[in-house]
């Protein structure tokens, strides 16, 4: 009876002190809102080669789990045996799985870094063109003006000239090869720019960090993928202590739905995209377009 007659009160004042403390840490959050954003960004920062590793896993899983069904077709009678085989066999998925990570990213690579490569010597060798064309667009857009047109004429064409010559005798022949291009910068770019040092300094700095994250983010991605079956037993054991097994079982569903329909969705858009891209490629190689890849 007591704690009837006491309940309505005790529920408002713990509504009331919620609301109070709300309104506070709102306050808060609005008056050091630079001091919060800047926390917000130093976790983000922190925690970025998590996500990554948490999205490497989330994309490597469902080809770890076709190679997994694979590996474990073909060694059927072996992995039946203990739970070691079975780890072994998961951790040869995982490894063949970030092989064939590695070599879409390296295919992907090669076919690019090449066209780049011709992309950079056709511009480099259309400048002449396109240096006549402004010129003959400068003598229509003046002709007016023949003044004008007299002072500003000799200033253009000296840049061309400058210009033209820098990019056929200093950019393209040291294009051809690896060694010549680095001697190239090294030599003749490198000591025109300023604050090099610091340039090549924060470079290198951006490089190792990059590394750092790929590398955690590795990790985090071959722990994910190891323990996947632990973590989702544990997750279910959680969900399933603190609601109710009706909400239980919807929070469940709910989630392997939404994991279905995104893993479909990226799986279906990566289908798209290389369909359209293998149409493109046949296109542009038919039709005779620049750098088909």
């Amino acid at each position: 009876m007591k704690q009837r007659k006491f309940g309505p009160y005790i529920a408002a004042g713990v509504t009331a002190f919620a609301v109070i403390a709300a309104a506070i840490l709102l306050f808060f959050v609005i008056y050091h809102f630079s001091a919060v954003r800047a926390l917000l960004e130093l976790l983000a920062y922190i925690l970025r080669p998590i996500f990554y590793g948490l999205v490497l896993a989330f994309l490597l899983l469902p080809v770890h789990r076709q190679i997994y069904s694979f590996l474990f077709a073909l060694c059927e009678g072996v992995a039946e045996h203990g739970g070691r085989k079975r780890a072994a066999l998961n951790f040869l998925a995982i490894v063949l799985s970030l092989s064939f990570a590695v070599l879409v990213v390296y295919v992907l690579l090669a076919m690019v870094l090449p066209q780049l490569y011709l992309s950079i010597v056709g511009l480099v060798n259309a400048v002449p063109e396109y240096i006549r064309i402004m010129q003959r667009w400068l003598l229509d857009f003046l002709a007016d003006n023949p003044e004008i047109q007299a002072a500003v004429l000799p200033y253009y064409n000296s840049l061309a000239q400058s210009v033209e010559q820098w990019l056929s005798s200093d950019m393209l022949p040291n294009l051809e090869s690896v060694n010549s291009t680095l001697d190239w910068l090294k030599a003749e770019i490198l000591p025109q720019l300023t604050g090099v040092v610091s340039s090549v300094s924060s470079g290198v700095i951006a490089l190792a960090l990059l590394l750092k994250d790929i590398l955690i983010a590795i990790i985090v991605s071959v722990y994910l993928l190891a323990r996947k079956d632990v973590f989702a037993a544990q997750s279910k054991k959680i969900v399933y202590s603190v609601f109710r097994t009706d909400v239980a079982d919807l929070l469940v569903e709910e989630t392997r739905s939404a994991y279905r329909i995104l893993s479909g969705f990226i799986n279906g858009k990566l289908v798209d995209s290389l369909i359209i891209g293998i149409i493109a490629l046949v296109c542009c190689n038919l039709f005779r377009f620049p750098y088909p890849m």
